[in-house]
């Protein structure tokens, strides 16, 4: 019992991770955009929006995980220790 308590202990930390990992993964395109200049400006419109369109996806990879795990996780009466922002409904 003491095995199977540990081992759901580590797939909710598992779960944490994934979503923190996506949190870094989405700042880290929006970070890349002010790294990278190019003299044309529709150049640098396109590496922004697609900077921002890999941001998005990583959000919403994160909230969609977070909603179907966390639904999981309170039917069986788990509590996790994720971000706030991922315990509610909407998405960020």
């Amino acid at each position: 019992m003491h095995q199977w308590e540990e081992e759901v202990q580590l797939v909710v930390e598992e779960m944490r991770r994934i979503l923190c990992y996506m949190d870094w993964r989405s700042h880290y395109w929006r970070s890349l955009v002010s790294k990278r200049e190019v003299l044309d400006a529709t150049v640098n419109e396109g590496i922004a929006a697609y900077a921002e369109k890999q941001a998005y996806i990583a959000q919403m990879m994160a909230h969609r995980f977070s909603q179907r795990w966390l639904s999981v996780l309170e039917g069986h009466c788990i509590p996790p220790d994720w971000p706030v922002h991922y315990t509610s409904s909407t998405p960020v």
